[in-house]
């Protein structure tokens, strides 16, 4: 992806950025009272090529509820964060990345959830990292820099070759057909972003994108094969340099009778590209004062359309960071899904980087289920729930029309009864001839969940039993994949 876009926008073959790395270790665990505890070591690491370079950990992020932490300890390069809260939505953010040229900030936000069906806890964690892009905005930003890279680099080619041939038709179509072209570009990388996002993503990142310029060159004519074999990288470059060859000469006029037509001589190999690239530093110079004026400007642009994590592929500056994030969740109870792996110690990981963060922000999310068997013993339940199939019945008994709301009605029935040491409770509820709506909808919950709770209960067992779906071969808690995660 990044060697692509790096040859639409030509400046940033002209600065090599030598950005260091800040790497996150976060330990985060949930106890079944829906208290934490939450540990982040955060390390700056100098970039291989500058080994001795100087990684101020406040030059990058912002600390702004650091106090509410019960350990802080900062040096230089390293921060310690850790404490105890008592929910994970109490948890202060300890990752907020500052990014030149705007007052936008990349923050990570924790959601949780812990619903009590009584028998049953499920307990929904989230905690996603958030970008700074806005799709609009980054579209008319990105046609901006985009027409400021071709002005540069048409007047760099005047100076080269303007004396010899009429360069009016190439910057004609370079301005009509490399906004397009980029914006097309940033569309597919959208679409890649939010398909492995979303999980559905069956190939590797470089493989999408050499589909994607194959298909993209097609509209151009240029025939080129999406492949990783050195013979075939040959022949694709030999397709573009003919493709640009034919173009530079149907678009230019020469100025002299005798005047060869104007090859791609300026990116036909290592010496050319240092003449042209000489002569953009050249031009840049003498236009705006400096390279570095020049610079700032694609700078402040950059964030709009790369947001707070891509601008390291691009920015030449040292202040715009890689990130190398690794995370671990202890939940109580049975993990029954999850985006991340779990570990052999039963704990969730997740390992991404600043990339999987870029434009659509990345999201760890995990549910798990904690089984009160003292209250099921209390009821005389006997294999109470037993497979998944029995938990998903049972969550969607005490649902209402709202996505986060239960059945608290449902909920103080079911806590009678284990007060009684019985189902009577909720029997008696089933027998209810009310007319009014609310107290209607209660009852049939209220058949619903004893008929589905007396079949565990022996001194019931001469009642019909009920049906519930799919209960053959029922997975395990620990196999599911049939309640609605959180993140989803």
């Amino acid at each position: 992806m990044r060697r692509y876009l790096l040859t639409i926008i030509l400046i940033a073959f002209a600065s090599a950025g030598c950005n260091p790395t800040i790497v996150y270790r976060i330990d985060t665990g949930i106890a079944p009272d829906g208290s934490c505890y939450r540990k982040a070591i955060i390390k700056g690491k100098p970039n291989e090529k500058t080994p001795t370079q100087t990684v101020k950990i406040k030059d990058y992020l912002e600390l702004p509820q650091a106090d509410l932490y019960e350990t802080f300890v900062l040096t230089p390069n390293q921060l310690i964060l850790g404490g105890r809260f008592d929910s994970p939505d109490q948890m202060p953010q300890d990752f907020v990345k500052l990014t030149p040229y705007t007052d936008k900030r990349a923050e990570n936000n924790v959601q949780f959830r812990r619903i009590d069906l009584v028998l049953i806890q499920v307990m929904d964690f989230e905690e996603k990292f958030s970008d700074i892009v806005n799709r609009k905005t980054a579209e008319e930003s990105l046609d901006k820099l985009v027409n400021m890279v071709v002005d540069e680099a048409m007047v760099a080619a005047n100076d080269l070759y303007g004396s010899e041939y009429d360069l009016t038709g190439a910057r004609m179509y370079l301005k009509e057909q490399l906004p397009a072209l980029a914006l097309e570009l940033y569309a597919r990388l959208w679409e890649i972003r939010r398909a492995k996002r979303g999980g559905i993503s069956f190939l590797g990142e470089s493989t999408e994108w050499r589909r994607v310029i194959s298909d993209i060159a097609l509209k151009f004519g240029v025939k080129i094969t999406p492949s990783f074999s050195d013979d075939k990288e040959k022949e694709n470059r030999e397709a573009i340099g003919k493709f640009v060859a034919g173009k530079l000469e149907e678009l230019t006029s020469s100025k002299k009778a005798d005047a060869k037509p104007l090859r791609a001589d300026f990116i036909g190999s290592k010496e050319d590209r240092e003449k042209f690239l000489t002569a953009l530093q050249e031009s840049i110079k003498r236009r705006h004062g400096s390279t570095k004026a020049f610079t700032d400007k694609i700078e402040k642009i950059l964030p709009e359309v790369f947001g707070a994590f891509m601008i390291s592929d691009f920015s030449p500056l040292p202040t715009n960071p890689h990130f190398d994030i690794q995370a671990r969740l202890a939940l109580p109870g049975h993990v029954v899904q999850t985006n991340g792996l779990r570990d052999i110690d039963g704990r969730i990981l997740w390992s991404f980087d600043d990339r999987e963060m870029s434009l659509t922000g990345y999201s760890m999310w995990a549910r798990s289920l904690v089984i009160n068997n003292d209250m099921i013993r209390a009821l005389g339940l006997k294999g109470f729930p037993g497979h998944i199939t029995t938990v998903e019945y049972f969550f969607q008994i005490f649902r209402t029309s709202s996505p986060h709301e239960i059945n608290e009605e449902l909920a103080d029935l079911l806590r009678e009864c284990v007060k009684e040491k019985s189902l009577e409770p909720l029997k008696r509820a089933t027998l209810s001839d009310s007319e009014v709506e609310s107290k209607k909808r209660l009852t049939a919950s209220a058949k619903s969940l004893y008929s589905l709770l007396k079949r565990y209960a022996p001194a019931e067992s001469e009642e019909m039993e009920p049906e519930l779906p799919h209960e053959d071969k029922a997975p395990e808690i620990d196999d599911t994949d049939n309640l609605d995660a959180p993140g989803k």
